[in-house]
């Protein structure tokens, strides 16, 4: 029975930290560029994300991980995840009916 708690524990732990949608940018500045070398800048808190300075709009109540940024047409959708521990931030951009995968670092 303890070794069942303890591998319970240990899966919870893992399924925590995996970056997967549903948990949380850590709080910071992430900095990367789009494949046409548009500077990008994401700053992440709990409850708001901001991009190049733009108020995002957080699509889930329990997570900053899927956000919007204007609206109508011009509208960008992100979706991010967590890479290394939480250094650096992998993105899908959706924009004008294109996809792409942006990589960002901790500042």
């Amino acid at each position: 029975m303890t070794r069942l708690v303890a591998v319970l524990a240990v899966a919870a732990v893992v399924a925590s930290c995996s970056g997967e949608s549903g948990s949380i940018i850590p709080a910071g500045r992430y900095s990367g560029s789009t494949a046409d070398d548009r500077a990008i800048v994401v700053d992440a808190a709990p409850d708001e994300v901001r991009v190049n300075q733009r108020k995002a709009r957080l699509l889930e109540p329990d997570t900053n991980t899927d956000f919007a940024v204007g609206g109508g047409r011009l509208e960008q959708r992100w979706k991010c995840r967590t890479a290394a521990a939480g250094r650096e931030l992998r993105c899908t951009l959706r924009f004008l009916g294109r996809s792409e995968t942006i990589e960002l670092m901790r500042e």
